[in-house]
């Protein structure tokens, strides 16, 4: 999502569908993300726990790098709250300021410690493959 003309609205919608040959999902979301501009993203995600168990969350999260607008992320950040209380089954709501903190531990640590896996990628070896 993105604000434009003092308005919400949806920047672009990703089906799995349109996933299909995708290697890495996690890592194509992440470069539909650009580090100069702030977007609101709620993404359904799938993962898995060390008891083997999948589970698929929804996660609302604000990107709003630290080479955006300053305005650009003030506006962002005063709607973050409401918008977040729109939608019904969300497992986390998070800012994100840092491309660092867009990888598959730190989503892992907010989904639960027992996750293993983030859209079919190990999470213990998602630094040594470039994950």
């Amino acid at each position: 999502f993105l604000i434009a003309d003092g308005a919400i609205i949806v920047d672009k919608v990703v089906r799995e569908k349109d996933l299909e040959g995708v290697e890495n999902r996690f890592q194509y979301f992440r470069g539909m993300l650009d580090d100069k501009t702030c977007r609101y993203v709620l993404y359904d995600c799938h993962y898995e726990n060390d008891e083997c168990s999948k589970k698929e969350d929804l996660v609302f999260f604000m990107w709003a790098p630290d080479n955006a607008d300053i305005k650009e992320k003030m506006a962002y950040a005063s709607s973050k709250g409401p918008l977040g209380k729109v939608f019904s089954g969300v497992k986390f709501v998070k800012q994100i300021n840092d491309p660092g903190e867009y990888h598959l531990d730190y989503f892992a640590d907010l989904l639960g410690k027992n996750t293993v896996t983030i859209e079919g990628c190990s999470v213990k070896c998602s630094h040594k493959k470039g994950h």
